[in-house]
Parts: C-alpha cells; sequence; structure tokens
C-alpha cells in the first residue's frame, strides 16, 4: 500500500512560485501515521540540496509514496 503524503511550499511574497524564486518553507505530513495515532512530519526551511536530501531520506521507508496538496498548481513545483 502506498503512503499518502501531503505537501505544502511557500515561496517569497511577490516572487509567485517557488520554480522562479527560492522557496523559503516546504512540508509534508505523513497521512497514513496520523490514521495510526502517530504524528510524523517532514519541515524544510529553504530549497538546499541538504533540504531535499534530509527529505529523500524521510520518505524511503515510506516509499512507495503517493504526493497530495491543497494546490497543487503552485505546490508541484
Amino acid at each position: 500500500m502506498s503512503t499518502l503524503i501531503v505537501v505544502d511550499c511557500e515561496a517569497p511574497f511577490g516572487v509567485g512560485a517557488p520554480s522562479v524564486g527560492d522557496m523559503t518553507e516546504f512540508g509534508a505530513v505523513d497521512v497514513n501515521a496520523l490514521r495510526e495515532g502517530r504524528t510524523e512530519t517532514f519541515h524544510g526551511k529553504d530549497c538546499s540540496h541538504e533540504t531535499f536530501t534530509r527529505f529523500r531520506d524521510w520518505l524511503e521507508p515510506r516509499s512507495p509514496v503517493v504526493f497530495v496538496s491543497d494546490n497543487p498548481a503552485y505546490d508541484f513545483q
């Protein structure tokens, strides 16, 4: 069974999207863990290689994953 991961990202005000400016924050929640009464989250404070290496490491034991966002037109980037 896949792990459902809800993601959200933020960019500086006025930039428009993370794809055209530095991302200021990135977060994810493991929904499967919430269903089991646990809170398992990821929080990155920038768009650095280190943030996404840590995110990859956080995702690895949850694979395969399905990403969901409240704003896919923005957050897919």
